[in-house]
């Protein structure tokens, strides 16, 4: 049953960044899925957003997020893209400001810096 959702960005994120990012958090023993652009944080630099599907984040949950989920996601953000990549092998990589852990309600439960 899925615990946690990745919010879809389209200009940030592409499929094979997505499967890293649902991969990286069934590492941390998370059930992942993508979801819909739902969230309306615009600005520079981006923010990279989950949604905890339950109404609580554990202590626990949430220091494995804290604590490996930023170097995880530089790394992801870091790899230059493929050159067969629709967008093209030039276009520069970003990685995000901030990853914020949305609750069901759509509050933000967790920040956690880069």
């Amino acid at each position: 049953m899925t615990q946690i959702l990745v919010e879809e960005n389209f200009r940030h994120i592409d499929g094979q960044d997505m499967e890293d990012l649902i991969a990286a958090l069934a590492a941390l023993g998370l059930v992942a899925d993508p979801t819909q652009p739902r969230t309306p944080v615009h600005g520079h630099p981006w923010v990279m957003v989950l949604h905890w599907i339950q109404d609580e984040l554990p202590p626990a949950v949430a220091e494995r997020l804290t604590s490996t989920l930023p170097g995880t996601v530089r790394e992801i953000f870091g790899r230059p893209r493929a050159a067969d990549h629709p967008s093209g092998s030039d276009v520069p990589r970003v990685v995000p400001g901030r990853i914020e852990i949305h609750s069901p309600t759509g509050g933000v439960l967790r920040a956690i810096p880069m």
